[in-house]
């Protein structure tokens, strides 16, 4: 199995390593979303925050790649049932890779179709069938709801591999923000069984922790994501249950030894950024081979941003390169 190994492997600090200037595509484009003048995600009730950030798909992301083929299948589990949505690369080799995925949104947005166009790209690039699961979404479904279907979409993916064209030997798991705090959480649960099913997690700057003051997170305001704004989701998400609880804020598991390889990505100018930096030094310390890769000059979601910040677009051949060798049989 292929071993990687960061670029930096010393303790870092967000803030004192604090990137001296954002992307020039990415200061444009925050430009324009302040001039806007429009309402912050928070400050909207969550069916019209819903219906806001679907509309905005078409403005931040590319157009959608063509894929060899996608059809989207509907899974019960227990008296629940969510979509999948499988992607094939064109690759001719009659089982291929796989990545279980989970899209972002604060656990409260976002569906298959908000990170469509990110999911066919990675499809294309990486030569893997991406397979883009649903979960139940705050306030509606609090935790640990999301958690749950989470698992479940993986244990259903791992069980029917073949029929998914996927060999059930180089399987990953990942996601983007709460998506990969999801991924996150059920490789730990795997891990936890030591059922070995999942070969590479793909962490998309996650969230790993729950229980961080506001006032720890930096920048704050002026970058998309802001923590006010981490503030509303978690709230809505937890709906009162307990954030130390380790399927909440996966950085507080006691035992990290024995996960699998770890491609870490994230965002110099993310509120999440320090908590990413301290999940990659406890994965390290137990043991976890890990490859980081910092976009210094990016904000939260950028990756999701495409048409707007070309680097978006470079970003993503590099991640998928990463995947693609981490799967390589």
């Amino acid at each position: 199995m292929p071993k990687f190994d960061d670029r930096s492997m010393n303790k870092r600090d967000a803030r004192s390593d604090h990137p001296r200037a954002l992307n020039a595509d990415t200061q444009v484009l925050l430009d324009f979303i302040k001039n806007s003048g429009g309402p912050s995600l928070e400050e909207m009730s969550p069916e019209d925050a819903r219906s806001f950030f679907a509309a905005g798909r078409d403005f931040f992301a590319a157009d959608p790649q063509v894929v060899a083929s996608v059809h989207d299948r509907t899974v019960d589990h227990q008296g629940r049932s969510f979509t999948i949505r499988v992607y094939r690369p064109a690759e001719s080799s009659k089982l291929l890779p796989g990545l279980v995925y989970f899209h972002g949104g604060g656990w409260l947005l976002g569906d298959l179709d908000s990170q469509d166009p990110l999911c066919r790209k990675i499809c294309n690039a990486s030569g893997t069938i991406v397979v883009s699961a649903q979960y139940g979404h705050a306030p509606e479904a609090p935790f640990p709801a999301a958690v749950l279907d989470a698992m479940a979409a993986f244990d259903y993916v791992a069980n029917h591999a073949e029929e998914l064209g996927i060999d059930k030997t180089r399987l990953a798991i990942g996601g983007e923000s709460a998506g990969g705090t999801l991924a996150t959480v059920v490789a730990q649960e795997e891990n936890d069984r030591r059922t070995g099913r999942i070969r590479t997690q793909l962490l998309l700057y996650p969230v790993t922790d729950l229980t961080r003051p506001d006032d720890r997170r930096t920048p704050q305001e002026g970058y998309f994501v802001t923590a006010k704004m981490l503030r509303w989701f978690f709230d809505l998400y937890l709906a009162g249950a307990d954030p130390f609880d380790p399927l909440a804020s996966p950085l507080l598991r006691k035992n990290l030894s024995g996960l699998p390889p770890t491609i870490l990505i994230l965002a110099g100018f993310d509120p999440l950024l320090q908590e990413g930096f301290d999940y990659r030094d406890r994965l390290v310390e137990a043991g976890v081979s890990v490859t980081t890769r910092l976009y210094s000059g990016q904000i939260h979601a950028f990756l999701t941003m495409d048409r707007q910040i070309p680097e978006a677009h470079d970003a993503i051949l590099e991640i998928s390169a990463l995947l693609r060798q981490s799967l390589a049989a």
